[in-house]
């Protein structure tokens, strides 16, 4: 439902009012790219950036990722693959009522139904038309990874209607650190 054109004016804002370097990836986009395609291509732009930082006038101890809904689901799965493979250090994760679970179990998926704009059966479809035939997998789906210990700090909203809002807490609340204690999440 969306492209880099249409989180365009959100990603200007965003560099406009921090001060930051704001790059947008232009990701391979489902059905026609189903999973890994897009998740390979925000990390290679991560990665990419990271060794261009001099190039781009930033500060590559000071990258984060940020993304809305798809975007944001993107955003976490680059998170974790950077942990796992000792790729680029990320400072922040900017997650705004990220799509993060395949499964659709909890109450706002199974209640917000009919909800203006996205609703379950449109969240439904995302899911298929993202994984294809491919079993879910962290990178895929991050509320299915096992362990968020050694992740940036995060920021996550949720939306009062939207059906991930459920996920979206649950994920925020989970222990990132190895202590189990959760000094890294921001309630919505």
């Amino acid at each position: 439902m969306g492209d880099v054109d249409t989180e365009h004016p959100l990603a200007a804002r965003l560099a406009t009012a921090s001060g930051a370097v704001v790059i947008s990836v232009g990701y391979r986009l489902a059905p026609e790219n189903p999973f890994p395609a897009a998740p390979d291509d925000a990390y290679a732009v991560l990665v990419w950036a990271a060794e261009h930082a001099a190039e781009l006038g930033i500060d590559a101890d000071r990258i984060a990722v940020g993304g809305h809904s798809a975007g944001g689901g993107l955003a976490a799965a680059v998170a974790l693959r950077a942990r796992d493979e000792q790729g680029p250090r990320i400072r922040f994760q900017l997650l705004n009522q990220p799509g993060l679970d395949d499964r659709q179990e909890t109450w706002s998926q199974r209640h917000s139904t009919d909800t203006p704009w996205m609703d379950r059966d449109k969240i439904s479809a995302m899911w298929r038309h993202y994984l294809g035939s491919t079993p879910a997998t962290p990178y895929a789906a991050p509320a299915r990874a096992a362990d968020l210990s050694g992740l940036p700090p995060a920021y996550i909203s949720a939306g009062e209607h939207c059906p991930n809002r459920d996920e979206n807490i649950e994920y925020a609340v989970r222990p990132m650190s190895p202590s189990g204690n959760s000094p890294n999440w921001a309630r919505p």
